[in-house]
């Protein structure tokens, strides 16, 4: 083999090298930005649930009460034939939501409902209307139920 064929072949090998980079870089990237957009629809989605469980308890006297009970929460969330209600995102399946057993004072530091991602990652709101990270031991340590049990 010549030289210039070589060479040529080592030009052609470092251009699909250098190609084949930009592409996996471009792949990683877009596939960041599709993450980011699916919290900040998962985080819209859970102060808006906030917001309608809050508006909700109004009593007679039109004063809010400073208690949220699982069910209002689940009110929100699933409709009467347990198919998924606004305001969470399509993509989030009512069995990678969770609610607390326990009733929940509000204001509070207390986690008020948490999702699972489909990267597998925990976002949740608290009684505050923080929205947080929320890390496996705290998930682990929080008194929840899913929303709706996983089929065997």
């Amino acid at each position: 083999m010549s030289s210039n064929t070589k060479q040529g072949l080592i030009v052609i090998g470092l251009t699909f090298g250098v190609l084949a980079c930009w592409l996996a870089v471009g792949t990683i990237r877009q596939s960041r930005l599709n993450e980011e957009m699916m919290v900040s629809s998962v985080q819209t989605g859970l102060e808006d649930l906030f917001d309608q469980c809050r508006s909700g308890l109004k009593d007679s006297n039109q004063h809010h009460k400073s208690l949220v009970e699982p069910s209002d929460i689940r009110r929100v969330l699933v409709g009467a034939d347990g198919s998924p209600r606004e305001p969470l995102p399509s993509f989030v399946s009512l069995s990678d939501v969770f609610i607390p057993y326990d009733t929940i004072p509000i204001p509070t530091n207390a986690l008020f409902c948490v999702v699972r991602m489909p990267s597998g990652r925990l976002y949740g709101i608290t009684g505050q209307r923080s929205w947080q990270f929320v890390t496996s031991e705290t998930f682990a340590t929080w008194h929840h139920q899913a929303l709706k049990q996983q089929a065997n």
